[in-house]
């Protein structure tokens, strides 16, 4: 029996951290599962208009009115509409759904939940989730998986069973470029965020204030940063295009949110993307990063401050020990860390769970 597959993500770009799940899905298609893509405020646009009505004006105006439905005045249009419409296009339609945890934030996926509709569910942000609120929409026709080993502990103490699923590469996205012009020294990606301020105290600050516009960061709101407008800032762009970023860096700087530094294995997709493609990174240290990568021989671990301002000038200076410490790392997401490996622990899981459920 063919199995339908929905992999939803919050909008058919699969932005930001949410493509990791649309990399997963790619890899668990098969003849026996047909695997559709979904972003979910898409299809309560397309589905609500379906349903309500299909007049040209309507189809201009639905988008606004869905917009403005997210303010507190008109809530409650907003519930019914993705308690309804949402819920019945997916059950109607599909077998089960992947989705990151905090897509139980969205109305229609929590009604899907509550209903015990077959989901398999990655946790990608622990441990910066609310455990009790997703523990008590969990039942027994969902499947659980955790990017953590310090997630799968918090999940075990609320109540819900957790697989192991740690992120990974796309090498179909993430790789060596041949001849890449190594035209910035010191790079960082990401968004400016208030709950990685510690990490931008130990590490990138001190960076900046040692080297200046050589500091790249790619990223939005970092205009708000006294410290980043020190750096030379450019924009947020499509994570499809990182591997060119990447590739043309002589050193990534990779630095997790504060909390997820003490939780175990918590690394986050930078570490994967940027080793993926092949460069050199230095590291915040996270807790158990060294039992996944060779500290100094795949990747550089700093502990920040003037220590981490030795290591990038020693590393600016010597290309031979970057490369070598590239090529590892690069090696090492190739034998153990890229999505298909992934996907294959999924594919088991759910045969031996979901199938029967579906």
């Amino acid at each position: 029996m063919e199995l339908r597959l929905a992999v939803i993500g919050p909008t058919l770009e699969f932005s930001k951290g949410s493509y990791i799940l649309k990399s997963l899905g790619e890899h668990l298609e098969s003849p026996d599962l047909q695997v559709s893509y979904l972003g979910y405020h898409d299809v309560i646009l397309n589905t609500s208009i379906v349903y309500l009505a299909n007049g040209q004006l309507y189809r201009k105006l639905w988008p606004i009115i869905y917009k403005n439905s997210f303010r507190r005045g008109i809530r409650l249009f907003r519930t019914i509409i993705e308690k309804s419409y949402f819920v019945k296009y997916v059950m109607k339609s599909f077998d089960c759904i992947l989705a990151s945890i905090t897509a139980l934030e969205f109305l229609g996926i929590a009604e899907l939940a509550k209903r015990n509709f077959p989901i398999v569910f990655w946790d990608i942000d622990s441990p910066n989730i609310p455990y009790r609120k997703y523990a008590s929409l969990i039942r027994d026709n969902h499947v659980v998986f955790c990017y953590s080993k310090g997630g799968l502990k918090i999940w075990e103490e609320n109540g819900v069973n957790s697989y192991f699923l740690p992120l990974a590469c796309d090498t179909h996205i993430f790789y060596p470029m041949k001849n890449s012009e190594k035209k910035i020294e010191i790079l960082f990606t990401g968004r400016y965020l208030k709950d990685r301020i510690e990490g931008y105290r130990r590490y990138l600050y001190p960076l900046i204030e040692n080297f200046g516009k050589r500091v790249v960061i790619v990223g939005d709101g970092w205009e708000i940063d006294k410290h980043g407008v020190k750096a030379t800032i450019l924009p947020g762009i499509p994570y499809h295009l990182l591997n060119k970023l990447y590739n043309m860096a002589k050193i990534c700087i990779n630095i997790h949110r504060d909390k997820a530094r003490s939780c175990h294995s918590a690394f986050n997709l930078r570490v994967f993307e940027s080793l993926g493609a092949g460069q050199f990174m230095i590291s915040d240290n996270i807790l158990g990063i060294d039992e996944f990568f060779r500290p100094g021989k795949e990747l550089v671990i700093s502990e920040g401050g003037s220590r981490l301002i030795e290591e990038v000038t020693f590393y600016l200076e010597n290309e031979k020990d970057r490369s070598r410490i590239a090529r590892a790392g690069h090696m090492k997401v190739l034998r153990e860390h890229v999505i298909g490996l992934r996907a294959k622990q999924v594919r088991k899981i759910m045969e031996d769970k979901l199938l029967e459920i579906c």
